[in-house]
């Protein structure tokens, strides 16, 4: 799978420790991009932006512009980078000190730290799911003024508007 965003992308918006291997935040992010961004975008236009990735014309939507909105309005998105980044990291606050070793699942601890309870960690998940939700809204606007064929499909899920098909509900074990 492509994968829109990396290791990289998070520092615009996110803090993510040095230590953190790229590849343990990959398996966030494409639970984030496979799930919660395909959701919002319908299978149409997600799989359109997959295969046109390296297009000019698909870098606006991908990374943010300005646009002038259906009301007249000049505006900003920050793009779909911007909406993977925060999905993928309200992935990661539930889940990123979760280690696998030989013996079981770990959370590491030492002298000087203590992990965040898990209710603050569910805060902090909920609070980057708004603010990718908010992010997706002005992406959403974006692509309603512009002229992306796969947004306007017929039976994409999306039509411009929310994509209500979705049932995908994500639930977290206590």
């Amino acid at each position: 799978m492509v994968l829109l965003i990396n290791k990289a992308d998070f520092i615009k918006y996110n803090a993510v420790a040095k230590g953190v291997e790229s590849y343990r935040l990959d398996t966030f992010i494409q639970e984030a991009q496979f799930i919660d961004l395909k959701c919002a975008m319908g299978d149409s236009m997600y799989y359109d932006v997959l295969a046109n990735i390296s297009n000019a014309e698909y870098a606006n939507l991908i990374n943010g512009s300005t646009f002038t909105a259906a009301d007249g309005i000049e505006k900003e998105h920050y793009g779909l980078k911007a909406v993977l980044v925060y999905f993928a990291w309200s992935r990661y606050t539930l889940k990123g000190s979760v280690i696998d070793t030989s013996f079981s699942m770990v959370q590491k601890t030492n002298d000087w730290s203590q992990p965040v309870s898990s209710a603050t960690k569910r805060d902090i998940r909920d609070e980057s799911r708004q603010i990718a939700f908010s992010h997706w809204e002005m992406v959403k606007e974006y692509l309603n003024v512009s002229n992306f064929p796969a947004w306007r499909k017929a039976g994409s899920g999306c039509s411009g508007k929310s994509n209500n098909n979705c049932k995908t509900k994500i639930r977290v074990l206590r």
